[in-house]
């Protein structure tokens, strides 16, 4: 088991982590006495996503990306229908890549957040 520092320290960098990224004065305090740490610093801050916002809380898949809105009524515009995104293209170049290739994988940060919320993927 690699405890999660280990790596960065290997490279040389000082790991200090993971710190609650809501937490602002423990994340002040942990800047300050960072200051005087010589060497390159790593800084694991964590965060949940639309944390404070009940409607981004209560729905994370639909509040992930979301262009501007009004925050007051929660209301997401619709689609223009515009541009593909950028998962629309990296899912179907995924999927053509892996009927040619059994061994293709691909990977997102946040496929593990979405299969966390009943996601599924193609």
């Amino acid at each position: 088991m690699v405890v999660p520092g280990t790596l960065f320290e290997e490279l040389g960098f000082n790991y200090i982590g993971p710190v609650d990224g809501h937490d602002v004065q423990a994340l002040a305090t942990t800047l300050k006495n960072m200051r005087d740490l010589k060497g390159p610093q790593l800084l694991h801050i964590m965060t949940k996503k639309g944390r404070g916002y009940a409607p981004a809380e209560k729905d994370p898949i639909s509040f992930h990306a979301v262009p501007k809105f009004d925050p007051a009524s929660g209301t997401l515009p619709k689609s223009a229908g515009g541009l593909p995104t950028y998962s629309k293209i990296f899912g179907e170049w995924l999927c053509e890549t892996a009927a040619k290739d059994d061994k293709a994988d691909g990977d997102n940060p946040g496929d593990a957040r979405r299969l966390r919320h009943g996601a599924v993927l193609a």
